[in-house]
């Protein structure tokens, strides 16, 4: 029996060091859990705020604000590069009209040009017309005084060949005149 109560003892014992041992564990796991909680409520405010307020906070609200920061950034941004584009388009626009205007501009004065020589060409074969007509009419003139020089040569050639014939018949008489003439003189 002793042994029965010695063995009720040490089993009494033995539950009352267990159940201290047991206290012991729960104590460290709550302190264990509080110490998580109390870590996880300092994650959670750095990450979100404060746990008791509704609006966002901490690490959160700080990375709203960057991203809304970025975004802004972002639209100035395109912004500057619209409007650089849009003087680059007009820059590149009023470029592309000045040579136009250029191009235009020569061409004109090209046309201007071509018009000017024609004008003075055809004052040139103008001058030249008038100059061969008048070369013209003095070859006809030439030739109406040619003609008529040929033809009062000829009524002289003919005159003359007339009254030669005539001197022929006249000369015999003539001679005859004269030797009479000498005669009379030599007497």
């Amino acid at each position: 029996m002793a042994l029965g109560a010695i063995m009720g003892i040490g089993a009494a014992v033995g539950g009352i060091m267990g159940f201290a041992g047991q206290s012991s564990k729960n104590r460290q796991a709550k302190s264990a859990a509080k110490r998580q909680n109390k870590y996880n409520k300092a994650v959670y405010e750095f990450q979100y705020g404060d746990v008791d307020d509704d609006e966002i906070g901490g690490e959160a609200l700080r990375q709203y604000e960057f991203a809304v920061e970025g975004l802004e950034i972002t639209k100035r941004n395109n912004e500057n590069n619209l409007q650089f584009q849009e003087y680059q388009s007009i820059q590149r626009y009023n470029y592309d009209m000045g040579i136009r205007q250029y191009e235009y501009n020569q061409a004109v004065r090209a046309y201007d040009q071509s018009v000017s020589r024609a004008l003075q060409q055809q004052s040139f074969n103008e001058l030249a017309e008038k100059a061969a007509l008048v070369d013209q009419d003095r070859l006809y003139h030439e030739q109406l005084i040619d003609l008529s020089l040929d033809e009062t040569q000829t009524l002289l050639n003919y005159g003359a060949a007339a009254a030669g014939v005539g001197l022929k018949n006249v000369q015999p008489g003539l001679q005859q005149l004269d030797q009479h003439s000498n005669k009379g003189l030599q007497l």
